[in-house]
């Protein structure tokens, strides 16, 4: 009976290991998603600031290539201005001339005519 007994206690023991054993694999495997689940959204955090950093520097980079572009089309501007208000000054002096020459035959001939 001792070694039925002695059997018993050991028989005891080992299913109380074994349910520890899973229990603890249940605590572990627990842990091991809770652990999962933590990576999985910080790496979904990390992908969306990366992807709003990214897009952040796109749009900086997009504005001031924007900006430099209107800076150079009013450069451009002006100076198209600047050329056409140039030649629009040239043919007001040009016609100007020309007008006083004509005024100046015009008195000629009126002051011929009248002596």
């Amino acid at each position: 009976m001792d070694n039925i007994n002695i059997e018993r206690n050991r028989g005891d023991r080992m299913a109380k290991d074994i349910v520890e054993a899973v229990r603890s694999a249940e605590l572990d495997a627990d842990q091991t998603e809770k652990d999962a689940y933590s990576k999985k959204e910080q790496i979904i955090k990390n992908a969306e600031d990366d992807a709003k950093n990214t897009s952040n520097a796109l749009i900086k980079e997009a504005k001031q290539r924007a900006e430099a572009m209107l800076k150079t089309a009013k450069l451009q501007s002006e100076k198209l201005f600047e050329k056409a208000n140039s030649e629009a000054q040239k043919e007001v002096e040009s016609l100007q001339s020309k007008a006083k020459q004509k005024e100046a035959e015009a008195v000629k001939l009126i002051y011929s005519e009248l002596f």
